[in-house]
């Protein structure tokens, strides 16, 4: 069922698993209708917003005001994406991130890779 939508090809030739898969292309829906990777990040919740309250003076947070389970799905899959492709690996083990790991993953996503990657190839 699943190989019958066209992008999961292109999709799980990167490297990513059935079930991550499948979430992102229910959540998502077709990636191809997004004009932009970063119309993709905001329906998840994934653009960043600035926060302040108190003490807090504009910090800079994700908005989180998208599909949870998509945010949920798109993480997982970039931590596999690393895990298993050796550009998305190479990417990741960049040693001038001071970050710690899951901020240096979120990096990763919010340079719409996973997006470019699903849409160009699918062209």
């Amino acid at each position: 069922m699943l190989s019958d939508i066209p992008m999961s090809d292109q999709l799980r030739s990167i490297g990513l698993g059935t079930i991550c898969m499948a979430a992102i292309l229910s959540g998502a829906g077709d990636l191809r209708q997004y004009a932009h990777g970063r119309q993709l990040l905001r329906k998840a919740g994934l653009n960043l917003a600035e926060s302040t309250s108190g003490k807090r003076k504009g910090q800079i947070v994700l908005s989180k005001r998208g599909d949870a389970t998509l945010r949920k799905y798109l993480y997982l899959a970039m931590l596999q994406l690393v895990g298993n492709n050796p550009l998305f690996r190479q990417m990741h083990e960049v040693p001038a991130c001071p970050r710690p790991e899951h901020r240096c993953l979120m990096s990763l996503l919010s340079e719409q890779q996973l997006y470019s990657m699903a849409t160009k190839s699918c062209e």
